[in-house]
């Protein structure tokens, strides 16, 4: 299973409905899922994700350029003129003269200024980091405010050219709210294309309504059909790896077996017949995947005709599953009879984990 690969699980859905689409009436996901919605959910998903692409695309072209404005694009630095960093150093060296001794007053500039003393020595820092264009074009556009709000007692003025300084920062600021935009854009299309998957934080292979949901259940459904040649899975798309490999094997070890059935309330025989290996030993997980409030009981006969006898039986009404050893309810029978309680279609699966 392709888990958390977004690109992978939805090119796995589209083999498995050209699959369904090819084997017609004789498919076997007929009755198991609507292939239709699947399909629907499927393309949805790959338009979603497409969408995010083209923003993010979009979003770097912005942000290359807001680097480039900003004057920390790979290969710029102090020296690379009219850049947003390399007015606000300027403006940052003629503050320094200007308020030379009381350096504090850059601090109404939008700096930082950090005075220390070491050894009857004053110690003055006063750093523009590169790191972050937005934070650069803040400090800019803080620049900006307070020239503006000193007019003609700036000390900036006629000290450099305010204007272009100004053009540049108006400038660099749309294109940090359009990279914004784009990029929120994008990150909002992922995640609900997560949420169809089942891959967003807090789902899992039960959440209702998901691909991952649905190829687990097509997976499963598929094992249990092409039990001893599940080889054949690769014709719906799955990845199927075989070990020919004999010798190693712990004793006692047996195949896995998975079975997956549907019940309508009431006390139903499960068809196909889930036949397992008696076996006080044999060990199963119970797991309910309809999502329902329905509770499920599980009733172990010797014949699948056999009515069911009070303690040799196992409710089942989370979905996380349930593991039981036949020995520990009584003795190893191998039917089973579902009574449902609250429900309609119930779907359950039941799978031999040690025997």
């Amino acid at each position: 299973m392709p888990k958390d690969k977004a690109k992978e699980s939805i090119e796995l859905c589209e083999k498995v409905v050209v699959k369904h689409t090819v084997e017609g009436a004789s498919s076997l996901l007929i009755g198991l899922l609507d292939t239709a919605v699947f399909g629907i959910r499927a393309a949805n998903i790959r338009t979603l994700r497409t969408d995010a692409d083209v923003s993010r695309g979009l979003a770097q072209s912005k942000y290359h350029q807001l680097l480039n404005i900003c004057g920390i694009a790979k290969g710029q630095g102090k020296k690379t003129k009219n850049t947003v960093y390399w007015f606000v150093l300027n403006v940052r060296d003629i503050l320094l003269v200007k308020y030379r001794g009381v350096e504090e007053e850059l601090e109404n500039f939008g700096f930082t200024v950090v005075i220390t003393e070491s050894r009857g020595r004053r110690n003055l820092r006063v750093t523009v980091s590169r790191a972050s264009p937005k934070k650069l074009v803040e400090l800019a556009e803080l620049i900006l405010a307070r020239h503006t709000t000193m007019g003609i007692g700036s000390p900036l003025e006629g000290a450099l050219a305010m204007a272009d300084f100004s053009v540049m920062t108006i400038e660099a600021r749309a294109l940090y709210n359009e990279w914004d935009v784009l990029f929120s854009l994008a990150q909002s299309l992922n995640n609900q294309a997560d949420v169809l998957l089942g891959y967003a934080e807090g789902q899992n292979s039960l959440s209702t309504g998901t691909v991952y949901y649905d190829l687990c259940l097509i997976r499963d459904h598929l094992l249990q059909r092409y039990m001893g040649e599940e080889e054949r899975m690769s014709e719906w798309g799955f990845k199927v790896v075989l070990s020919s490999r004999l010798t190693g094997v712990k004793k006692g070890t047996k195949r896995k077996q998975i079975f997956l059935a549907e019940v309508n309330a009431g006390i139903t025989k499960v068809e196909p017949t889930i036949s397992i290996e008696p076996s006080v030993n044999t060990k199963l997980r119970i797991k309910k995947l309809s999502s329902g409030f329905e509770v499920l009981t599980f009733y172990f006969a010797t014949t699948d005709t056999a009515e069911p006898t009070s303690g040799q039986s196992v409710e089942v009404t989370n979905d996380t599953g349930v593991e039981v050893m036949l020995g520990a309810i009584g003795f190893p029978n191998n039917h089973f009879l579902v009574k449902v309680i609250g429900g309609v279609g119930a779907k359950f699966s039941i799978e031999v984990v040690g025997a």
